[in-house]
């Protein structure tokens, strides 16, 4: 099923998906893995900054020792693996994912069979390699998504109310608390070729097509053209739009509410106060107003499902 000389360096939270990760890992992963023969090494995350710490310590040892990483977690582990190998340059070993968290977007844009690690297993040993597209925020990788405005905000009081309630129910409480704060905010942004000044409630540049669990909210992101799509939502929804099933495909939305780009470098100024950030499910703290945004065009290799759908 794949070369015999592959070993595999798996990152696992074993406490993603509620302990599925863990569960999985200790029933039919360890065993598959051991019945094909294969050469594995599992290194355990307890808490946030495990990985990043272990790949910057072993940067030789793994490019040395390992032909593929694996992500075995939830938005955050991923985030965190595919961070910190493009930071310390173990980008050339492909990464596959083992999707056990609540949003699993990057997944979901791979094509990778959700909920059922089997499947996921078998793309890890015969998957496709494609190039992957990372971008960052003033130095600091993301690989999905981020945001400026509402989103932020909600990350940023779940964080700093530190709630601990699983998956989606722990956003409850934060989005109610942001929706009645509601800010708009006055946006400077320089493209390429364009300067706009635009008040709205929230922007958003995206790497992939999936959002927020499975949403279509962007058209034209794709994780390898060189591109992040950015979509500026010039006025909050109404509940009559919100609850229409096209909106969770972006098609609800009227052109006037909102505005699209498509580009590899992006300026963001503020006059005031900065609206909550969130990369990739993760607040972002900073003092900074101003923000340079850029695309780092294939810094990874990823591995995909072949054929789409199921193997």
């Amino acid at each position: 099923m794949t070369n015999k000389k592959d070993k595999y360096l798996v990152f696992l939270n074993p406490t993603a998906g509620s302990g599925r990760a863990g569960i999985f890992y200790k029933l039919s992963f360890n065993r598959i893995f051991q019945k094909e023969g294969l050469d594995f090494y599992t290194i355990r995350t307890h808490s946030h900054g495990d990985i990043d710490k272990f790949i910057k310590n072993y940067t030789g040892f793994i490019k040395n020792n390992f032909t593929r990483i694996v992500a075995m977690g939830g938005d955050g582990t991923t985030w965190e693996v595919i961070s910190s190998m493009v930071k310390y340059g173990v980008n050339d070993l492909p990464l596959v994912l083992f999707p056990f968290g609540s949003g699993n977007d990057l997944a979901r844009s791979l094509d990778m069979p959700l909920y059922n690690p089997q499947q996921a297993l078998r793309i890890a040993l015969k998957g496709k390699v494609e190039p992957f597209d990372v971008c960052s925020i003033n130095g600091k990788y993301f690989a999905n998504y981020m945001s400026f405005g509402i989103e932020g905000e909600i990350i940023k009081r779940r964080e700093l109310e530190k709630i601990q309630l699983p998956g989606y129910f722990s956003y409850i409480k934060p989005i109610m608390n942001t929706l009645e704060n509601l800010k708009y905010n006055l946006y400077h942004i320089q493209l390429p070729h364009e300067e706009i000044d635009i008040i709205g409630f929230t922007l958003i540049i995206t790497n992939i097509p999936s959002m927020y669990g499975g949403m279509r909210l962007v058209h034209d992101a794709k994780y390898n053209d060189g591109l992040f799509e950015i979509t500026i939502v010039k006025k909050f929804p109404s509940i009559k739009t919100i609850t229409r099933l096209p909106f969770l495909h972006g098609k609800a939305l009227e052109k006037g509410q909102f505005l699209r780009y498509n580009t590899d470098y992006l300026r963001i100024f503020f006059d005031d106060e900065v609206p909550g950030i969130q990369i990739d499910g993760e607040p972002f703290f900073t003092d900074a107003k101003e923000f340079e945004i850029k695309i780092h065009k294939h810094a990874l290799k990823i591995l995909k499902n072949r054929n789409g759908g199921l193997l």
